[in-house]
């Protein structure tokens, strides 16, 4: 047979090498001059995480044919440890100074020490202010030098993420020249202006912002009109007592009428105080609340108003317990009568699990979703070894107790401490016939990320 008709075709060949990784990618490029060629692509293309280690080599690989390579890169990030001014910062920056003048192509950056970088070399912001192809940039650590350098660029940003050396920055207006394709902003410390109001970001739909200022709040739908998507972390500056909660709710409520619903909203994130304040006038589909201290009869009331104006689909509570027991109503009562929850996520970070009393826990929870149409449920509740064992803290023992409180339940994952366990639920309940069938934790993935994105 003629050998040349035993050959694999380049194009069969490159599709292959698209699947490959690691060693294996790097024995097909030795095979032969077209292989080596598009694994150096494929190679290339890939997230490149830069660290002390591998620095040195990596930019001399690139420089060593810079027009070659370096317009394959798409996606760079700086992972050091510890990174100091000095002439070790002074080297690097130089190295990723000549390799952005030739990375045209680059689509994808995130500094961790940004500040650090930008100073130890004035040719690095120059050359990264010149590229014109830039989608997601993140910037932690960053300062003057980093915003001068943002506003010089003119690329179509959609993913943003600024992070300062220290807490407070004027986010000037001009800070994305090009702001129409901007999707997701993740800004910290940020200081919002009045005079920024006119300024609007019509296609942003995910907001994430910590530690930002109260007065700011009420300037987030002005900049941001058809947010889908909002998430406070925590306010910034002064502490904010009662009073100042109340007072910043009023105000909120007197403005809803004239600019302050965003009625595309779909999901808002953040503690109980700001989302008290923000004085939601229309329903949202996913609630996410951090920190819920169930211990707090004031707190368990504001988010009972809040449930109460939102009326969300889906809720997701992370619970603390500050030296306090979770009492047998305090978690039961959260819930209006009249609740659309089709959706619950109960969380306790691990360090609040020692103070939990399972028992109590388990028949609030018992209460809380015999009154509401709850369709999936999950809990993470780590609780401490001696009370691991037995009883109601087996996910196999507790399922059946969940289905026989609320037989619209159709997907249930319980997950305490070591022992996690996932379940579809058929029929509508033991009672009725159904029963709960394991499944594995690939489907139960699937299974959450469909119903929670």
């Amino acid at each position: 047979m003629d050998p040349r008709r035993q050959a694999v075709n380049v194009d069969v060949l490159i599709h292959i090498a698209g699947f490959l990784h690691g060693a294996d990618l790097l024995h097909l490029m030795c095979t032969c001059r077209a292989a080596y060629f598009e694994g150096t692509k494929i190679q290339l293309r890939a997230p490149v995480t830069l660290h002390h280690k591998n620095i040195q080599a990596f930019c001399a690989y690139i420089l060593s044919d810079g027009c070659w390579r370096a317009p394959f890169l798409r996606r760079l990030s700086e992972r050091f440890v510890r990174l100091h001014i000095g002439p070790d910062a002074d080297r690097i920056a130089e190295m990723l100074a000549k390799v952005f003048r030739h990375a045209c192509n680059i689509q994808d950056i995130r500094f961790l020490h940004t500040e650090t970088l930008l100073s130890a070399s004035p040719e690095l912001p120059r050359a990264i202010s010149r590229l014109a192809k830039v989608k997601a940039i993140s910037l932690s650590r960053a300062g003057p030098l980093a915003l001068g350098m943002l506003t010089q660029m003119s690329c179509p940003f959609i993913h943003v993420h600024l992070s300062p050396v220290h807490g407070g920055w004027e986010a000037p207006c001009s800070l994305f020249p090009q702001r129409e394709h901007l999707r997701t902003l993740r800004l910290n410390w940020a200081r919002l202006s009045p005079s920024q109001a006119p300024v609007s970001y019509p296609s942003l739909r995910s907001l994430n912002m910590e530690f930002a200022r109260v007065q700011d709040l009420e300037l987030l739908p002005r900049l941001f009109p058809n947010l889908r998507h909002l998430n406070l972390e925590r306010l910034g500056g002064p502490v904010v007592d009662d009073n100042q909660a109340e007072e910043a709710r009023r105000h909120h409520i007197s403005q809803s009428a004239i600019s302050y619903p965003w009625y595309r909203v779909t999901h808002v994130s953040g503690d109980v105080k700001t989302l008290y304040m923000l004085a939601f006038s229309h329903e949202i589909r996913r609630l996410d609340v951090h920190r819920m201290e169930l211990s707090s009869s004031h707190i368990a009331e504001r988010l009972a108003a809040v449930l109460l104006e939102t009326r969300p689909t889906h809720l997701e509570l992370e619970i603390v317990l500050p030296g306090a027991k979770l009492g047998r109503t305090s978690l039961a009562r959260l819930v209006p009568a009249e609740s659309r929850l089709t959706h619950l996520r109960l969380t306790f970070p691990s360090n609040q699990s020692l103070l939990l009393d399972m028992d109590n826990f388990i028949e609030a929870l018992l209460t809380l979703i015999n009154q509401t149409p709850l369709k999936y449920l999950q809990l993470d509740v780590r609780p401490p070894s001696r009370q691991t064992d037995g009883g109601t803290c087996s996910p196999y023992t507790l399922v059946n107790r969940l289905i026989d409180a609320c037989p619209s339940l159709r997907f249930i994952s319980i997950h305490l401490r070591d022992r996690k366990a996932h379940f579809a639920v058929t029929g509508g309940g033991p009672k009725d016939g159904g029963y709960p069938l394991e499944i594995d934790d690939a489907v139960s993935s699937r299974v959450m990320g469909r119903e929670w994105m």
